[in-house]
């Protein structure tokens, strides 16, 4: 049985780490929508332009409605996950914590709920994940949207 090399091991685990530029996340462009029973979400994220990718999150349970902005910026060399619920300023930072070629994680220990936000893409689906505590418990919802 061949074992990996050290070499090998330590480009793999730097490549989870950190994406090297906000156009690693180009994946993640598109228009997603998930609609179950009476309740839609719709995501859409534009493609990485001038250090930026802006995205929108609407949904609709019912006939109540609500929203959220995102941006995944390029900043001092680092990429954050900007979120604004129902346009609240300022937003909620989220630092890369780990990316590969079509899964990332952001993270923010301080805040409250969530503390993590994971995209992953397989195919014409992508997953959005958000972990954290509530209360005390461990708690996390999760998304699986189609490509539109």
């Amino acid at each position: 049985m061949r074992r990996p090399s050290l070499l090998g091991a330590l480009l793999f685990a730097a490549s989870l780490t950190h994406a090297q530029s906000i156009d690693s996340l180009a994946w993640l462009s598109g228009s997603w929508l998930q609609s179950t029973g009476n309740s839609q979400t719709e995501e859409l994220w534009t493609a990485p332009r001038g250090q930026m990718m802006a995205g929108a999150n609407t949904s609709l349970r019912g006939t109540r409605a609500s929203y959220e902005f995102l941006r995944i910026v390029e900043r001092d060399g680092r990429l954050l996950l900007l979120v604004s619920p129902e346009g609240r300023q300022p937003p909620t930072e989220f630092a890369l914590k780990e990316s590969g070629t079509s899964r990332v994680v952001f993270e923010n220990p301080t805040h409250d709920f969530p503390t993590r936000v994971v995209y992953s893409r397989e195919g014409d689906t992508l997953t959005a994940r958000i972990e954290g505590q509530l209360r005390g418990q461990p708690r996390s919802m999760q998304w699986t949207f189609q490509r539109r």
